[in-house]
């Protein structure tokens, strides 16, 4: 049984979509970066097989939910962990800011010589 992870933050790297071995499997890292905690912290989730073009819906600075499971293992007497990805959630509202155009300063289409407002 793996325990189910939520990790919210600001994604701070996407790498890209690497290839061990000769059977074909994959695997792709993602290192979002938990602003909201008192000591911010970089944590790299990772997707496997053909989860990995789900972190293509993300860029760097995108605010994101990543949903993982936990994972252990072993390997010639060492012990890895691992937050395996399933499903990975983009602030919609965060990237409409972002994809606005910045609004006009106060002063636009002023004139320099007039001192009135109006």
């Amino acid at each position: 049984m793996s325990e189910s992870v939520q990790v919210t933050g600001r994604v701070h790297l996407v790498e890209e979509t690497k290839e061990y071995g000769s059977n074909g499997f994959t695997k792709r890292v993602m290192v979002i970066e938990t602003v909201e905690d008192k000591y911010p912290q970089m944590i790299p989730v990772e997707a496997v097989k053909d989860k990995c073009a789900m972190f293509d819906e993300a860029s760097e600075g995108d605010t994101v939910t990543a949903d993982c499971n936990l994972r252990g293992s072993e390997w010639n007497g060492r012990y890895f962990l691992s937050l395996n990805c399933w499903r990975i959630s983009v602030d919609a509202k965060a990237q409409a800011t972002e994809d606005r155009p910045p609004l006009p300063p106060d002063d636009a289409g002023a004139d320099d010589d007039s001192e009135i407002p109006f």
